[in-house]
This record gives structure tokens, sequence and C-alpha cells, in this order.
């Protein structure tokens, strides 16, 4: 895979000051998309046929966010931390998003227009489905037996692999949707508690599902943002955090 290294550099805002530093490496794109039939087979071999609805409900399309060699119709950096044309994101999956127009991020700011991408990197997209992992919040409020929590592992690592992608997707892959590449789960209390300042416990109001990962891109030489905003197509509410 190609990509321009002092354009990949421009696009993170001056963030790495060291060009000499070796960049991580693209992840890879998805080869294709899992169809709801094939995750309710995998869900099955996985041993979690009585768990179908639970799956079903915490299934994710994720648009993985490729460096390309061509021009495209979305692109990493520039004046925008990333500029995603929404016409290409409904080529490859079904989302919430619109489908037309450009989305734009500049750090906490996420807005659609009708203006055309421009960036630094363009960017190739392709759609995975995407699981949380067990050790989540989601995924531990359903009180999985041990043999569940052996059979959701290995659900999620059938699922990457008839996707093509890492069942423990890098820390650098960027992405639009789905779930973020994190260790800790707490970014949606954080988002609530930076809503919410003048409630007494921030966190204790999180409610399930209310924070969605919006997009994971890089922040600098070792750091990701992650935008998150509630529920569905509140951008204007969107919360960035930067780690």
């Amino acid at each position: 895979m190609f990509v321009d290294r002092r354009a990949f550099l421009r696009s993170l805002g001056g963030a790495l000051r060291d060009e000499t530093a070796p960049l991580p490496p693209a992840a890879r794109p998805a080869a294709r998309l899992a169809t709801a039939d094939e995750l309710t087979e995998l869900v099955a071999l996985s041993g979690l046929a009585a768990r179908i609805e639970d799956v079903r409900a915490l299934a994710r399309v994720s648009v993985r966010l490729t460096p390309a060699r061509q021009r495209t119709g979305s692109f990493l950096g520039g004046d925008a931390d990333v500029a995603i044309g929404l016409g290409e994101v409904a080529q490859v999956a079904e989302t919430w998003l619109p489908d037309s127009g450009v989305l734009w991020c500049f750090g906490d700011r996420v807005v659609v227009r009708d203006d055309r991408a421009q960036g630094a990197v363009p960017l190739s997209l392709s759609a995975e489905r995407t699981l949380p992992r067990v050790w989540t919040a989601p995924v531990q409020e359903l009180g999985l037996s041990e043999a569940e929590t052996a059979g959701w592992e290995a659900l999620r690592s059938r699922l990457a692999a008839l996707q093509g992608v890492e069942a423990k997707a890098p820390d650098h892959v960027m992405r639009l949707l789905g779930y973020p590449e994190d260790r800790t789960g707490e970014m949606p209390a954080l988002c609530e508690a930076r809503a919410r300042p003048a409630a007494p416990d921030p966190g204790a109001h999180v409610a399930a599902g209310r924070w969605r990962l919006l997009l994971q891109l890089p922040a600098g030489a070792r750091e990701r943002r992650f935008v998150w905003v509630p529920g569905h197509g509140e951008l204007a509410r969107a919360v960035a955090i930067v780690r």
C-alpha cells in the first residue's frame, strides 16, 4: 500500500514533529462485509444460538479508512482532520449517516456539507461488521457464562476471518462508526461527563448505546482522536477524546 509519507505527516496538523520517525503500517482494508445471514450462521457455530438477539443488537457496521493510491472522494488531513464522501460510504454499507454530502471533522466539530471533499491523503473505504470485545460494558451486561464468553471470542475471530480483517484490530486502524480500539472502555463515561458537567455523577447517567463511535483517527505519533456522538445523527453534540 502506497502512502505519501510527507502528506501523511502534514495531515496530522504538525503533531508529528519528527519526520524521520517510522509511520505505523496501514491497516488492511476489509475484504467484504459479512451479511446478516452469515452472522447468524457464525453465532450458531460458536455455540451462541441462544444469544442471537443479543449479538444482533450489538453488531455494528464499521467503515475502514485506508490510504489510497488514487484520488477518491474522501481525504485525511488538510484543513480538516478528515473529509469523508458520504456517497462513497453508502456504496459500501448501509449506515445511519446521510447518503450524500461530505462529512467534515474539525476536532470535536462535525458537519455535513455539500462542498467537494479535499485533503492531504486520499482514503479508500471498506466495510466490516464488528462486535465489541468480551470485557466491554455492553457484553458484560449480558451476564455470559464461561462457555458463552469463550464462544463470544470465537465468534469475533470467525467474523473477522470471514471479512479478511484481524480479530484484534491494530491500534492504528482508522475507522468510521463501529467500535474503538480501546483498552479501558471508559470513553463513553468521559463523553457523558463533558456533555453534562453539572451532573453530580455523570458516569452514572450513561445509558446503554447512548454514545457511539463516529470516528477513530490519528492524532499524533502515539495518539489517536476518538470522536463520539450521542444517539444517531446528533453530530452537533460530538465529543472528541485524544489518547
